[in-house]
């Protein structure tokens, strides 16, 4: 019963961040959100446009030699400030900030 109390005293404290870390937690989920549509924008273009040729390649397989490395280059800099900022902690299995 102790460390749901430790864990609910916790939540009453507030968080001591610095901008740069403020202006990191509000871009991360737009940028998370971003890798989802990339995505949904593959399988649609791939499913849609299927007939149609640009420079003798389908848009589908345009979209993924945009798509591919533009979903990886977000994804190594969500992984890059996330541990710039220690947004990820993986002794508690969740996001926390490691600057306390």
């Amino acid at each position: 019963m102790g460390l749901i109390q430790e864990r609910l005293a916790h939540f009453d404290q507030p968080e001591i961040s610095d901008d740069d870390e403020a202006m990191w937690k509000a871009l991360r989920p737009a940028l998370v959100t971003i890798r989802i549509i990339i995505v949904a924008l593959i399988v649609f273009i791939g499913e849609i446009f299927d007939d149609l040729l640009i420079q003798g390649l389908s848009p589908g397989v345009w979209g993924l030699i945009i798509g591919i490395p533009t979903f990886f280059m977000i994804s190594i800099v969500i992984v890059v400030m996330d541990k710039r900022f220690g947004v990820f902690n993986s002794n508690d299995g969740g996001m926390k900030s490691n600057k306390e």
